[in-house]
């Protein structure tokens, strides 16, 4: 379990902002940070497992209590959020255009990207044949590689399809506390 994986009940328990980070593309550099605040308002250990079984556990408590830490540091994240995406698109789009313009270094991404592809299999065909994948140390070499693959994939495809209609819930969630009033965004302003 990771903190992408618990997204949808952060939002759910009264924080678009803290859980739209957490289930973008930002949600593995922005998870533990945002989960250490969101154990320590929960008065748990600051994992998914714990967090998630602490809303399970008490529903209505952890809304506030997540609440409060998404009133005090939801922009943040979700700006930071926000430019990581925007740092994604416009390496995308930066290739485009040095493809567009003939330039060798266009190769650059989509060589990186290969190579990481044929590692990745390689290791995995690698790890089964010899039979060694409760290896530990084939463990961790899958995961890191794991982790590179899922980030070329990213980088190629932006987000997921469930990814952006997390952002549609967010974006409709705030816009309704909005509506309602409610300060959710530093540059709003108040009365």
């Amino acid at each position: 379990m990771n903190w992408q994986s618990i997204a949808d009940e952060i939002v759910t328990a009264g924080a678009p902002l803290l859980g739209g980070a957490l289930g973008g593309p930002a949600g593995a550099l922005v998870g533990n940070v945002a989960g250490e605040l969101i154990g320590k308002a929960l008065g748990v250990p600051a994992t998914p497992q714990d967090v998630s079984n602490a809303i399970a556990q008490d529903p209505a408590g952890a809304q506030a209590k997540i609440g409060a830490v998404e009133a005090a540091h939801g922009a943040t994240f979700a700006t930071l959020a926000q430019i990581m995406e925007q740092d994604r698109a416009s390496a995308r789009d930066q290739t485009v255009e040095l493809a567009k313009a003939g330039s060798a270094i266009a190769w650059g991404a989509p060589s990186v990207s290969a190579i990481v592809l044929v590692g990745f299999i390689a290791i995995c065909v690698w790890a089964v044949a010899k039979g060694i994948v409760d290896n530990p140390i084939t463990t961790l070499l899958l995961g890191h590689v794991s982790a590179k693959f899922d980030t070329v994939v990213d980088y190629w495809c932006g987000s997921s399809a469930s990814s952006k209609d997390k952002d549609s819930t967010i974006a409709s969630s705030v816009q309704a506390l909005v509506r309602a009033g409610a300060n959710v965004l530093p540059f709003r302003k108040t009365a």
